[in-house]
């Protein structure tokens, strides 16, 4: 009988180094899960500082299209009265 106790003793610090393994194994996995949520959060902070830096040099480059855009329908516009002119002028001069 005291072959059992004795037994009893040695598997309830084994059983007790066991249960504090897996719960430290579960700490170090809950806290490697956050730390990789962390990273994950820092990742997307910084892709999403970089989209907005894109976005607002695309913002500036439409802008500049825009501009040269107006200047080029001015252009346009005063070639389509040069033309319309001339054109006036053609059929006044033949008649």
């Amino acid at each position: 009988m005291k072959m059992q106790s004795n037994q009893k003793l040695a598997i309830t610090p084994l059983l007790l180094t066991v249960l504090l393994s897996l719960g430290a194994g579960y700490a170090l996995g809950y806290q490697s899960v956050y730390d990789n949520l962390q990273d994950t959060r820092a990742s997307l902070l910084d892709q999403r500082d970089h989209l907005l830096n894109v976005q607002n040099s695309l913002r500036n480059q439409i802008s500049r299209l825009q501009q040269q855009l107006s200047v080029v329908q001015g252009y346009l516009n005063d070639n389509d009265k040069a033309l319309s002119d001339v054109d006036a002028a053609m059929r006044s001069a033949v008649h």
